[in-house]
């Protein structure tokens, strides 16, 4: 299973076929009580916050539901994502910047997603975007919370999207909550929300990102997984790839984030998920070993800044990260270290551009 190679796309696989990790809001409180003590505060802090986000769709800065806006700004947007920009080549309108909150029918289901614009956007140059998918239990309101991409959106000009899965759940091969149980094609409604998006706002199609927490770092390698057609590169935090098969069209870039004190995805494998939906993880470690497989990663594996390390020589140029974060917990955007998840990512993130290499029988 580690040693998958580039040997040809499978038509026809479907969203039931990935696995994902998860965790319940209930549990996030008891993450890092094993980790230092001045994180322990923050952390129970953290696990009523999820359960707030759960219940009443707010943590922190929950964004107002508005309609998408007509009027440009006059600034041009502030574009660090790398590469070339185009001018005039856009299809999609021009919108406001702040939240815009969409609903949009997908098979019979509505389904919502918020997009963040970043001040200084004006709509005349394309611009990378980020998928942050929430995860088991939380919302998009909950992950815009603490993920850290909002922010880093300001600085950088990229847009942030946050799509809500249905019952606080996304569907990844059979787990769980009401996602899984209605079998749910979240891939699907994921590609029907960016294409919703892009008739709004001027996104660089070869710049579209995703990652997400637990279930949510779940669908980032799920997509990688069944999308890598839309998607350019994931950086997945506190889950373990389960994909079997796992076989993207293309080559794609991956970044995963692991605590190695995480107790509800635990960096040494073993068992993950709400009682009655468990089952048994692989591990950071061999995660990444997968990812370097599917990937056809031949060359040594090399450090990366502060506990991350990569892979670089793969097909079609992707590149395989892991960043181990010391005591770090199942939240991992607090921890010990201070070590800033959102950033890391995407300093790896805005250099990957969508590839064009299909895979080769």
């Amino acid at each position: 299973m580690d040693d998958v190679r580039w040997q040809g796309a499978k038509p026809g696989v479907k969203d039931e076929q990935l696995s994902a990790n998860n965790s319940s809001a209930g549990l996030v409180s008891r993450q890092h009580g094993g980790v230092r003590r001045r994180w322990s505060v923050a952390a129970n802090l953290v696990g009523l916050q999820v359960l707030l986000a759960a219940i009443m769709g707010c943590l922190g800065i929950p964004p107002e539901p508005v309609g998408p806006q007509d009027d440009e700004d006059d600034e041009d947007d502030e574009d660090d994502g790398g590469g070339d920009t185009s001018l005039g080549l856009c299809s999609g309108g021009s919108i406001g910047e702040g939240f815009h909150t969409v609903q949009l029918q997908f098979e019979g289901q509505q389904r919502t997603y918020t997009l963040y614009v970043p001040p200084g956007y004006s709509g005349r140059e394309m611009v990378p975007l980020v998928v942050d998918f929430h995860g088991f239990g939380s919302n998009g309101a909950g992950q815009m919370g603490w993920s850290g991409f909002r922010q880093l959106s300001d600085q950088h000009g990229f847009l942030v999207l946050y799509p809500e899965g249905v019952g606080a759940s996304w569907h990844v091969s059979g787990c769980c909550g009401e996602a899984a149980a209605s079998g749910l094609d979240d891939v699907g409604a994921v590609r029907a929300m960016l294409e919703d998006a892009e008739g709004r706002a001027c996104i660089d199609r070869d710049r579209v990102y995703a990652s997400g927490l637990s279930q949510g770092g779940g669908m980032a390698h799920h997509v990688a997984c069944l999308a890598a057609d839309v998607f350019a590169g994931v950086a997945p935090v506190s889950s373990d790839l389960r994909t079997d098969p796992c076989v993207p069209a293309r080559p794609i870039s991956q970044l995963s984030f692991r605590g190695t004190a995480d107790t509800l995805s635990p960096y040494e494998g073993g068992l993950v998920g709400p009682p009655g939906g468990q089952y048994e993880a692989i591990g950071a470690r061999a995660t990444f070993a997968r990812w370097r497989g599917i990937d056809g990663c031949q060359g040594p594996v090399e450090p990366l800044g502060e506990h991350c390390e990569i892979a670089r020589s793969c097909a079609g140029g992707a590149e395989v990260a892991l960043c181990s974060v010391p005591e770090g917990g199942h939240i991992l955007y607090l921890n010990p270290s201070q070590f800033d998840v959102a950033a890391v990512a995407w300093e790896f993130l805005k250099r990957q551009r969508r590839k064009v290499v299909e895979r080769q029988p």
